[in-house]
């Protein structure tokens, strides 16, 4: 299954992490949306409702776990797959209400591309 018909959202606030994900997901003709901070990243999601959102976990003004808290509260963005983006060096990571996040709902940094394109063809197909 080709990732050509999926919207992704990509949220980093580092640039080259961020510019790392455009190339790879552009190499597999994704059609993307970026947003270096979480407000951004929320805004995108009520505007856009992309197929799935690679979420930072570590984003100024809003962190990816804030996000997806805003996000499940509505009702227009619950439903929308997140894949969170963590350092090698973060795990275990635990969301605020004290969960270790499990493998299938993290990719990690530095990117392997045969990865991150399989995890995301995991998300969006389970969705639908």
């Amino acid at each position: 299954m080709a990732l050509s018909k999926y919207t992704i959202l990509v949220t980093d606030c580092i640039p080259t992490d961020l510019l790392l994900l455009k190339i790879l997901l552009k190499q597999a003709h994704c059609h993307l949306l970026t947003a270096t901070n979480g407000i951004h990243a929320l805004q995108q999601a009520r505007q856009v409702h992309p197929d799935l959102i690679l979420l930072d976990i570590h984003m100024p003004e809003m962190n990816g776990f804030e996000v997806a808290a805003a996000m499940q509260s509505e009702e227009d963005t619950r439903h929308i797959p997140i894949l969170y983006v963590v350092d090698m060096g973060d795990y275990p990571v635990f969301t605020p209400d004290g969960k270790v996040l499990s493998q299938e709902e993290y990719i990690e940094k530095p990117f392997n591309m045969r990865q991150l394109v399989k995890r995301i063809l995991q998300r969006v197909v389970a969705k639908n």
